[in-house]
């Protein structure tokens, strides 16, 4: 097996810019999902899934008011979740079609062409990284 690399989010740190998703994005050549408003939070990238294994999410956080502050004075949480890659990884177990397979670089990916929507490595995935599309 290949030396395996890791990438690491100082959260305390993070401005929520989402560079991350796009270097992530570059790096492993997936393709660009688009620009999706919700309209229900400043986060337009929604989850993770096929094609983002890196997400920050905007979590809107109220605070308790205290003497001095600003009415409804809130703060955000920015919270980086990755698909893991895992070392044995149950959604390549139950895929019956071998859509999902591990790449040279060990990371898993899924071949849209050959996936046939069954939806076994949905619930396969401890980390609920895998989606329907």
């Amino acid at each position: 097996m290949a030396e395996r690399m890791g990438f690491f989010t100082d959260t305390s740190v993070c401005i929520g810019c989402k560079a991350c998703e796009v270097a992530c994005k570059e790096w492993n050549q997936i393709p660009d999902d688009g620009f999706v408003f919700e309209a229900t939070s400043y986060d337009n990238t929604g989850m993770l899934g096929a094609n983002t294994w890196r997400h920050v999410a905007f979590i809107e956080q109220s605070r308790p008011v205290r003497a001095g502050d600003e009415e409804g004075v809130d703060r955000w949480l920015m919270s980086s979740d990755v698909c893991k890659h895992c070392t044995h990884a149950a959604c390549l177990d139950v895929c019956p079609t071998g859509a999902l397979f591990r790449t040279e670089f060990d990371t898993v990916v899924v071949q849209a062409d050959i996936c046939n929507g069954c939806g076994y490595c949905i619930p396969a995935c401890p980390y609920g990284v895998i989606d329907r599309r």
